[in-house]
Order: structure tokens, then sequence, then C-alpha cells
């Protein structure tokens, strides 16, 4: 090999040389009747480490098997009324399946009722325990609706 580097398990462990890596030499190429450039590596299997007896969780993990869903949802609210109220509200609804709720669109003009104004909201719905069924997720957003 022309130049190889050490690659290592973790960089923020003590330096442990689990192998090398690197181009092969042109005259090695040469020697096997290959084109180059070609990469070659070497593991040192005995040095790699055991993994971890028990199973460990980082923190903030969480492993999510079951589909979200999204419900789009257009409301009318007065005009003075901020779209971050509308979010805490809808927010509130069911903090155990709702995971987020955003403001994707606001109007106001032609076809809504005047010191009104037509706010759609996208209301992430994730079950943690099984998937909801669609009338399920109706319920979620029909709440959001009436509140």
């Amino acid at each position: 090999m022309a130049a190889s580097r050490p690659f290592r398990h973790h960089p923020d462990r003590p330096q442990n040389v689990l192998g090398y890596f690197g181009e092969l030499h042109p005259r090695t190429l040469e020697a096997l009747g290959a084109d180059g450039p070609l990469i070659a590596f070497e593991v040192t299997l005995n040095r790699i480490p055991d993994g971890k007896q028990k199973p460990t969780v980082q923190a903030g993990a969480r492993a999510l098997r079951i589909p979200a869903g999204v419900a789009r949802l257009r409301v009318h609210r007065r005009s003075q009324r901020q779209g971050r109220d509308i979010v805490r509200s809808a927010q509130g609804v069911d903090k155990k399946l709702i995971t987020d709720v955003t403001v994707f669109d606001v109007y106001e003009g032609k076809g809504i009722e005047e010191a009104k104004k037509s706010v759609a909201i996208a209301v992430t719905i994730q079950p943690r325990e099984k998937t909801l069924t669609d009338q399920e997720i109706d319920a979620v957003a029909a709440k959001v609706v009436a509140r």
C-alpha cells in the first residue's frame, strides 16, 4: 500500500488501532494485473471491542414503529387571534397523540367573513401504542377544530 491511515473504533475513546486502509501502490496494481486506483483494507479482528452486554438507550431516543398521521385542517377565526394561539390550542387537545402543529396557510379576503381569517394547520398525530383507525384520527381532528 502507498499510504495507509489507521481507523479507530471511536474518536472519543483511547486510541485502539483496528486496522489500516489506503490506496494500493501502482507496482502492486501492475503485479495483480489490475486497473487502478484501488483501495484495500486490513482489520485486526481481535482488537475490536466486545459489545456491551446490556443494551443502552440514548437520552431522548425512543423507538417509533407506528406510523404518524397528518391531518390538514382549515379553521376560520377572528382576525386578531394569533397563529401561535391556534397552534397552542391544537397541541393541547391531546398531548399524548399530537406531536407537532404547524400553520401552513393564512388567508383573509374574498370569501371569508369580514374581521375573520382562514388558518390552515397541519397536525401530526403520532400514536405510541397502536396504529389509529381513520375514525380515531378524525375524532382527534374534530376535537382540534372544536377547540
